[in-house]
């Protein structure tokens, strides 16, 4: 009985409950383990969270921005080669990028939709002039619906 209470975490909220640190060498080996594990749990954790975060942190109007800015650097070049024209259109058909698929303010909206069809409208003569027969992959499709609808 006397020693259940060595056991047990009896009476907890009493001082004779504060924790002391491992004695012997096997305890110890294993609290540095235990704390090993937990300190990896923690900071693969907090990596995927971050991870996550930063992912998500592409807001619309920073999308649209970027699509503009793209489209006047496109505008520039006299030929785009078809794998560059590909990468766009990949980047550009993700949900973050196109108004159609998040909720975006009218005047975003608006925007968007103009920064679409100048990357569109550039990497198609980009195409035509590289003389590439690169599928295009089709950036404007999506849902004809209001701005600022999901």
């Amino acid at each position: 009985m006397a020693d259940s209470e060595q056991r047990y975490l009896c009476g907890a909220a009493y001082a004779r409950a504060v924790w002391s640190p491992p004695s012997t060498e096997q305890e110890q080996i294993a609290w540095k383990r235990w704390l090993k594990g937990l300190s990896t749990i923690v900071v693969s954790t907090a990596a995927l969270a971050l991870l996550l975060a930063s992912e998500t942190t592409n807001r619309p109007l920073e999308a649209t921005v970027q699509m503009e800015r793209l489209a006047t650097k496109l505008e520039q070049m006299k030929v785009i080669h078809p794998e560059t024209a590909q990468a766009i259109a990949n980047l550009v058909v993700r949900p973050s990028y196109d108004c159609d698929q998040v909720t975006c303010s009218t005047q975003v909206y608006a925007r968007n939709s103009a920064a679409r069809s100048r990357l569109q409208a550039v990497l198609a003569s980009g195409q035509k002039q590289a003389g590439g027969v690169m599928p295009m992959t089709d950036i404007s499709a999506g849902s004809s619906k209001e701005p600022g609808q999901k």
